[in-house]
Protein backbone atom coordinates (compact mmCIF):
# COMPACT_ATOMS: atom_id res chain seq x y z
CA UNK A 1 0.00 0.00 0.00
CA UNK A 2 1.47 3.49 -0.92
CA UNK A 3 1.27 6.22 1.68
CA UNK A 4 -0.48 9.43 0.70
CA UNK A 5 1.18 12.64 1.21
CA UNK A 6 0.18 14.92 4.28
CA UNK A 7 -1.94 17.86 2.79
CA UNK A 8 0.07 19.87 4.64
CA UNK A 9 2.81 19.54 1.98
CA UNK A 10 1.06 19.83 -0.93
CA UNK A 11 1.20 23.25 -2.68
CA UNK A 12 -1.38 25.11 -4.12
CA UNK A 13 -1.46 25.80 -8.22
CA UNK A 14 -0.30 28.87 -9.64
CA UNK A 15 -3.68 29.71 -10.93
CA UNK A 16 -5.46 28.39 -7.61
CA UNK A 17 -2.71 30.98 -6.29
CA UNK A 18 -4.01 33.57 -8.38
CA UNK A 19 -8.00 33.18 -7.64
CA UNK A 20 -7.58 33.57 -4.00
CA UNK A 21 -5.15 36.70 -4.15
CA UNK A 22 -8.03 37.96 -6.81
CA UNK A 23 -10.85 36.62 -3.88
CA UNK A 24 -8.85 38.81 -1.37
CA UNK A 25 -8.98 42.27 -3.78
CA UNK A 26 -9.93 43.22 -6.64
CA UNK A 27 -9.25 44.11 -9.57
CA UNK A 28 -5.08 43.94 -9.27
CA UNK A 29 -2.55 45.07 -11.64
CA UNK A 30 -0.56 41.92 -13.52
CA UNK A 31 2.68 43.29 -10.85
CA UNK A 32 0.44 43.45 -8.04
CA UNK A 33 -1.03 40.08 -9.15
CA UNK A 34 2.05 38.30 -9.49
CA UNK A 35 3.56 39.19 -5.93
CA UNK A 36 -0.01 38.76 -3.98
CA UNK A 37 -0.25 35.35 -5.60
CA UNK A 38 3.65 34.20 -4.90
CA UNK A 39 4.32 33.87 -8.56
CA UNK A 40 6.94 34.25 -11.12
CA UNK A 41 6.12 36.58 -14.67
CA UNK A 42 6.31 33.96 -16.85
CA UNK A 43 3.83 31.72 -14.84
CA UNK A 44 1.40 35.01 -14.83
CA UNK A 45 1.71 34.88 -18.86
CA UNK A 46 1.25 31.25 -18.92
CA UNK A 47 -1.91 30.90 -16.38
CA UNK A 48 -3.27 34.16 -17.31
CA UNK A 49 -4.39 32.73 -20.90
CA UNK A 50 -6.05 29.92 -19.17
CA UNK A 51 -7.75 31.62 -16.53
CA UNK A 52 -8.93 34.31 -19.10
CA UNK A 53 -10.20 31.43 -21.93
CA UNK A 54 -12.87 29.89 -19.31
CA UNK A 55 -13.80 32.66 -18.56
CA UNK A 56 -12.74 32.68 -14.64
CA UNK A 57 -10.39 36.03 -14.60
CA UNK A 58 -11.20 39.32 -16.68
CA UNK A 59 -9.37 42.50 -17.80
CA UNK A 60 -10.77 45.46 -16.85
CA UNK A 61 -9.51 48.91 -17.18
CA UNK A 62 -7.87 49.04 -13.84
CA UNK A 63 -6.31 45.54 -13.80
CA UNK A 64 -7.32 41.85 -13.69
CA UNK A 65 -10.40 40.45 -11.56
CA UNK A 66 -12.39 37.76 -11.17
CA UNK A 67 -15.84 36.76 -13.55
CA UNK A 68 -18.32 38.40 -11.10
CA UNK A 69 -16.43 41.68 -10.25
CA UNK A 70 -18.85 44.51 -11.05
CA UNK A 71 -16.94 47.49 -12.65
CA UNK A 72 -19.80 49.70 -11.63
CA UNK A 73 -19.82 48.97 -7.92
CA UNK A 74 -15.85 49.65 -7.99
CA UNK A 75 -16.75 53.03 -9.63
CA UNK A 76 -20.08 53.69 -6.92
CA UNK A 77 -17.54 52.86 -4.05
CA UNK A 78 -14.93 55.26 -5.38
CA UNK A 79 -17.52 57.93 -5.90
CA UNK A 80 -19.31 57.18 -2.04
CA UNK A 81 -15.15 57.68 -0.72
CA UNK A 82 -15.08 60.91 -3.06
CA UNK A 83 -18.27 62.39 -1.36
CA UNK A 84 -18.02 61.33 2.11
CA UNK A 85 -15.21 63.48 2.71
CA UNK A 86 -17.85 66.77 2.11
CA UNK A 87 -21.07 65.17 3.00
CA UNK A 88 -22.19 62.88 5.67
CA UNK A 89 -25.55 62.05 4.04
CA UNK A 90 -25.12 61.29 0.16
CA UNK A 91 -28.27 61.36 -1.77
CA UNK A 92 -28.65 58.12 -4.86
CA UNK A 93 -28.35 61.40 -7.08
CA UNK A 94 -24.78 62.56 -6.47
CA UNK A 95 -23.55 58.86 -6.35
CA UNK A 96 -24.96 58.73 -9.72
CA UNK A 97 -23.82 61.75 -11.28
CA UNK A 98 -20.31 61.29 -10.07
CA UNK A 99 -20.57 57.63 -11.56
CA UNK A 100 -22.63 59.12 -14.75
CA UNK A 101 -25.78 56.95 -15.06
CA UNK A 102 -29.29 57.45 -13.71
CA UNK A 103 -30.19 56.77 -9.68
CA UNK A 104 -32.07 53.82 -10.62
CA UNK A 105 -29.61 52.18 -12.53
CA UNK A 106 -27.42 52.26 -9.29
CA UNK A 107 -30.24 51.57 -6.19
CA UNK A 108 -29.63 47.81 -5.73
CA UNK A 109 -25.51 48.33 -5.80
CA UNK A 110 -25.54 50.88 -3.36
CA UNK A 111 -27.98 48.89 -0.88
CA UNK A 112 -25.26 46.02 -0.93
CA UNK A 113 -22.28 48.62 -0.39
CA UNK A 114 -24.17 50.32 2.67
CA UNK A 115 -24.68 47.08 3.60
CA UNK A 116 -21.16 45.63 3.31
CA UNK A 117 -19.92 49.21 4.95
CA UNK A 118 -22.09 49.13 8.00
CA UNK A 119 -24.24 52.08 6.33
CA UNK A 120 -28.05 52.88 6.04
CA UNK A 121 -30.35 54.17 3.13
CA UNK A 122 -32.96 56.24 4.07
CA UNK A 123 -35.42 58.56 3.10
CA UNK A 124 -35.15 62.46 3.53
CA UNK A 125 -37.06 65.30 2.33
CA UNK A 126 -38.54 62.73 -1.09
CA UNK A 127 -35.05 61.17 -1.73
CA UNK A 128 -32.87 58.29 -1.20
CA UNK A 129 -29.77 59.13 0.91
CA UNK A 130 -27.01 56.77 2.02
CA UNK A 131 -25.06 57.45 5.55
CA UNK A 132 -23.18 56.38 8.75
CA UNK A 133 -25.45 54.76 11.06
CA UNK A 134 -26.20 57.16 13.96
CA UNK A 135 -26.36 56.31 17.73
CA UNK A 136 -29.32 57.37 19.51
CA UNK A 137 -28.46 59.74 22.45
CA UNK A 138 -30.65 60.21 25.42
CA UNK A 139 -30.70 64.19 26.70
CA UNK A 140 -30.47 64.61 30.10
Amino acid sequence: MEKQKSSHRMKLSADAKMIIALLKKQPQTKDDLCKNAGIHLSTFYRIILLLKGRGIVKETGDGFALWTYIELENAIEKALDKLEETDSEITFSKIASEVGVRPHEIESIIYSIAKKRGMEVRLQKGEKIIARKTEATLLF
